[in-house]
């Protein structure tokens, strides 16, 4: 049960509102995840207000293709080389700002925008991947994030499906990132869609790997190619001795299982020579580069 709850008269004077701010505390309970009562305050008619407007431009830098694309280079620890990056989402305004994808992505999935955004990006990866191949750049390959709630529509995942049996290419050039409560939650569907793109030789990392419902039991039974150790461990690492160890952990099964295993949030010369003597395979963060416009990337990372 979800209970929201307002009040005679500091939350209205009329029936009407008090129903419609009781209706406001109730979808709050619902989405700090039921069972629970909320007690209406107007910070939530503010909230309400502000994400019907991110909803509502949201659709409309979609259809407009207002989107960008950053790119963060992912560094191979051995070689010195980058070979591979993370496409990052970015919401630029008018007046030059931007809106953080922590804000607007949880309200894509509520909505249902984020297939619409999932194709996009995916359309966006390849056409960019198609020019810098036609410029004769340095080929990398481009990591682009996946919902769980792209699983649950299985368009965002037939469209990667498709593009990829028709330009075998991009197999090499476009891999994904999942979290892992979208393999603990999976069922059979989602291990066949994995397993295909597997099969196509498409690199499959976990995202934010030991932050969620870790269970070492998937690693054998799903087709991942690669952990990605969290940025919170590695944020202090230097300094505490128990994020190391799991930093650690996380690097020795990664291998054990034949995994390739990247740090992210590296960021100074003590992570770099902290995760070069753990022997992680690839390093993402400041350390490197922060993410840059494509215009930037190509020029920075990709010219011979």
């Amino acid at each position: 049960t979800s209970i929201g709850i307002s009040i005679f008269p500091q939350d209205g004077k009329d029936s009407s509102s008090l129903l419609k701010n009781a209706d406001l505390a109730m979808y709050r309970a619902k989405s700090e995840g039921r069972n629970g009562y909320y007690f209406f305050t107007h910070n939530m008619n503010r909230d309400l207000k502000r994400t019907q407007s991110i909803e509502s431009g949201l659709k409309t830098a979609i259809e407009e293709e207002n989107l960008k694309l950053f790119f963060q280079p992912q560094l191979n620890v051995a070689s010195g080389q980058i070979e591979s990056c993370e496409a990052l989402l970015r919401w630029p305004q008018p007046d030059g700002s931007y809106i953080e994808p922590s804000e607007f992505i949880p309200i894509a999935e509520r909505t249902g925008l984020i297939n619409d955004i999932g194709c996009w990006i995916f359309e966006k990866a390849c056409d960019y991947q198609k020019q810098w191949n036609e410029k004769g750049l340095k080929q990398i390959r481009v990591d682009i994030n996946l919902s769980g709630k792209d699983f649950v529509g299985d368009k965002v995942i037939h469209q990667l499906i498709d593009g990829i049996s028709k330009n075998k290419q991009l197999a090499s050039q476009i891999g994904i990132e999942i979290t892992e409560n979208i393999l603990l939650e999976s069922n059979e569907q989602v291990i066949q869609l994995l397993t295909k793109l597997h099969q196509s030789n498409v690199h499959i990392s976990i995202d934010d790997f030991g932050t969620g419902y870790s269970s070492l039991n998937y690693l054998k039974h799903f087709p991942v190619t690669c952990l990605k150790i969290d940025q919170g461990f590695v944020r202090e690492a230097p300094n505490n001795i128990q994020d190391q160890i799991i930093m650690r952990a996380i690097t020795t099964v990664g291998h054990g299982l034949g995994m390739v295993v990247t740090a992210e949030g590296v960021e100074s010369k003590e992570h770099f020579q902290l995760i070069q003597e753990m022997g992680c395979d690839l390093i993402q963060g400041y350390f490197v580069s922060r993410a840059l416009p494509a215009e930037q990337f190509e020029k920075k990372y990709l010219q011979q």
